[in-house]
């Protein structure tokens, strides 16, 4: 879960995985990753009546009822990496994730160009970094949750087409890279429970990493336009059309300046995204805490505040660990503000997290976990909380 612990073993995993190849070509390397699991959600539905959740089960990561899941924690990922010459590479990924119905795609797929010992230049298929665990996300051997937590890793997508440069330095004890990356994601997205095309264009970040000792910082600043298929006259049908006509709705019967309509279409609107993270990690101990805010220049989509605090005990094989987190949505100032209020779009959850994770042999771990997790709002309304109890194993390869 923390980087001495997930980084250095993936690492570790990667090294090993190239050696089984070398034989055959010692520019050749291939390794995997596999994450099996299962879960059963037991929702506590303590809302009152006449309320609009009464008796609704909550959606936590996709489980979303009391029968016993055996394919939402399921990923299978292969990855091939390639030295064509002394300075270029070609990488790929595969994942079949059991939570799409083992459908598969091309998570990374991507050239690496090492301009010097110290600077690399990628161009196509790589993965947003907006989080900690962004490069490792589905590699379940990394970290020690089961999964990332949603509050915080809640993004509906992870990867874009575009290029990046890294380029890598030290001063003193402090070991450090600065990323700038910039590209486009067109694809469809769920949303509120509902496919959209989605178009982020012009995606254009930067990401600051440090390390000294046991000490870890990154910070990462992304922006985008974006774009998503909507229907502003829809009453019916997908829930952020029925949003987005309700809110032209409220606008007129308040007698607002139609012009702020605009501030609830979607088109061509910017979005960004901050996210920090401080990690510690002695190999006994371990700290991470990390944070993210989402500001969406579209009212229709509320801005949201997010936080993750977790703490970990190594015993030899054995490793323990607790987590809360935390997410709210954020209410805009003015008129836009007053709209949003009358349309069903705040909600805030808590989520806490008590895990175990033990290392029984080289690559695989096996861990439980029980998770409470709270919709305190949801919809602005009352909501219902539940426990969710899971047990996986995570293999590299």
């Amino acid at each position: 879960m923390y980087k001495k612990l997930g980084t250095s073993a993936v690492i570790a995993g990667l090294v090993s995985s190239a050696t089984l190849v070398q034989a055959a070509d010692d520019d050749l390397g291939i390794y995997g990753f596999l994450s099996v699991g299962a879960a059963v959600l037991d929702t506590d539905n303590r809302v009152e009546k006449g309320n609009e959740n009464y008796g609704k089960p909550i959606s936590l990561d996709g489980f979303d009822d009391d029968a016993g899941n055996f394919k939402q924690d399921a990923i299978f990922g292969l990855q091939i990496t390639k030295q064509v010459n002394e300075k270029t590479s070609a990488t790929g990924q595969l994942v079949s994730r059991g939570g799409s119905n083992y459908n598969t795609e091309a998570a990374w797929a991507f050239v690496t160009y090492n301009a010097t010992k110290d600077v690399d230049l990628r161009m196509g298929r790589l993965r947003i970094p907006f989080f900690y665990y962004s490069e490792f996300l589905e590699v379940g051997y990394a970290y020690n949750w089961i999964r990332t937590p949603s509050d915080v890793y809640s993004l509906p997508f992870s990867s874009f087409d575009g290029v990046d440069a890294t380029k890598r330095f030290s001063y003193g004890k402090i070991d450090g890279s600065v990323k700038v990356n910039y590209g486009r994601f067109s694809e469809t997205i769920d949303l509120y429970g509902d496919d959209y095309k989605a178009d982020l264009t012009n995606v254009l970040g930067v990401v600051v990493d440090l390390n000294k000792g046991d000490f870890g910082f990154r910070l990462s600043a992304q922006q985008a336009e974006v774009s998503f298929d909507m229907d502003p006259t829809a009453s019916t049908g997908r829930l952020v059309d029925r949003l987005q006509a309700g809110a032209y709705q409220a606008i007129a019967g308040l007698g607002l300046d139609p012009k702020l309509q605009e501030e609830f279409d979607f088109d061509g609107h910017q979005s960004n995204f901050y996210d920090v993270a401080f990690t510690y990690n002695n190999g006994t101990y371990g700290l991470v805490a990390e944070a993210n805010t989402i500001i969406y220049e579209s009212a229709l989509l509320m801005d949201s505040e997010s936080w993750l605090v977790s703490g970990s005990r190594r015993f030899n094989d054995i490793t323990v660990h607790a987590t809360y987190s935390t997410s709210k949505s954020v209410f805009d100032g003015g008129d836009a503000g007053e709209v949003q209020k009358l349309l069903p779009l705040h909600g805030e959850d808590v989520s806490m997290i008590l895990g175990a994770r033990y290392d029984y042999s080289a690559g695989t771990a096996l861990k439980v976990e029980v998770q409470h997790h709270d919709e305190k709002i949801h919809l602005n309304e009352d909501g219902n909380s539940g426990m969710l109890y899971s047990v996986a194993v995570d293999m590299i390869f």
